[in-house]
């Protein structure tokens, strides 16, 4: 995640070399999409580890439940 989000820094780094026109808002675009695309995947990875937690605190506490029978 944190070279995609370098990458974002580098790009619009770049573009702020550029003078006004259609290359420097391409690369504006192009961090900005990169910047999004990070925010969703810690998202994602966020949800995942957190439904990964839950799967297992279930799981063992279902184990538990069941070893008395």
């Amino acid at each position: 995640m944190n070279s995609l989000r370098g990458l974002s820094v580098v790009v619009w780094d770049i573009s702020q070399t550029l003078p006004e026109g259609d290359e420097r808002t391409d690369l504006l675009y192009v961090a900005d999409r990169i910047s999004m695309l990070v925010g969703v995947l810690e998202e994602r990875v966020r949800t995942r580890n957190h439904d990964d937690y839950n799967d297992k605190h279930q799981k063992s506490s279902r184990r538990g439940s069941r070893g008395g029978s």
